[in-house]
């Protein structure tokens, strides 16, 4: 009842809201406009046409420009430590990283630290990053496959994309076969349920009118997974949310 009274107040005051639990994946996707929806990467791709040098750091986030630099200090914290233990370049898998979300908010440490970024994306981001964001330290791919047989990577990013993964345990348990040693999970909405709940998250009109699928974890149970796949945790840290029955976490994983 809270939740369908909070998300309800959501919906009214236009911000982002979630529906009632759904049965499965396929349930939700029929429910909702899905990441594919053309509104979404016409409003990210709009915001990078309006940036003039884009080999400069900037802010961007679903399409809006900032002037100030959100917080990346668990992000720049991961990476390094991470490169601290490599003597030569560094590989990063930034899996549904958008146009660069991520690189371009860190680009100055980025490349000062010899890091070279790949990401996984769909393929209308993939097409607008090869050909014109795409250089020898930022690369676009529009599979895992194409990536991973790229270059051995030395981490992988899950920055808020891993809860809108379908098959999200099975590419965890790719990541595991291809001996990739460092996972970061950033944004992750890990609850209190006893078990993995779907919903349809329905996006503000204020950033793009649209909704898609998303797994809202239950963190016993998740925790439970990656520990089958072999991966410790080494770090938990909870983030704020204004959203009710769950909360965003940043989680490290090690093989």
């Amino acid at each position: 009842m809270i939740w369908k009274i909070a998300n309800l107040i959501f919906k009214l005051s236009n911000k982002i809201y979630f529906s009632d639990e759904k049965k499965s994946w396929r349930s939700a996707i029929n429910s909702s406009q899905s990441y594919q929806d053309k509104i979404i990467s016409d409003k990210v791709i709009n915001s990078f046409e309006k940036i003039k040098n884009k080999k400069t750091e900037f802010y961007e986030r679903d399409g809006w420009i900032f002037n100030e630099k959100p917080d990346e200090s668990d992000l720049i914290e991961f990476l390094k430590k991470k490169i601290s233990e490599k003597k030569s370049t560094f590989q990063v898998l930034d899996y549904g990283g958008s146009l660069g979300s991520r690189y371009f908010s860190n680009y100055n440490f980025i490349k000062n630290n010899n890091i070279y970024w790949n990401i996984v994306e769909q393929s209308k981001f993939v097409e607008y990053g090869k050909r014109n964001l795409q250089t020898d330290s930022l690369k676009f791919f529009s599979s895992l496959n194409e990536c991973l047989n790229y270059k051995k990577m030395n981490c992988v990013i899950f920055s808020n994309s891993l809860n809108y993964l379908e098959n999200y345990y099975q590419i965890l348990d790719k990541m595991k076969k291809k001996k990739i040693s460092y996972i970061f999970l950033d944004y992750l909405p890990l609850s209190k349920y006893k078990k993995n709940k779907i919903f349809v998250q329905n996006i503000s009109k204020k950033i793009y009118n649209s909704s898609y699928p998303i797994h809202i974890f239950s963190k016993k149970i998740f925790l439970d997974e990656v520990k089958r796949l072999n991966f410790k945790v080494s770090k938990v840290k909870m983030k704020p949310t204004v959203f009710y029955g769950f909360n965003y976490y940043s989680l490290v994983l090690e093989r």
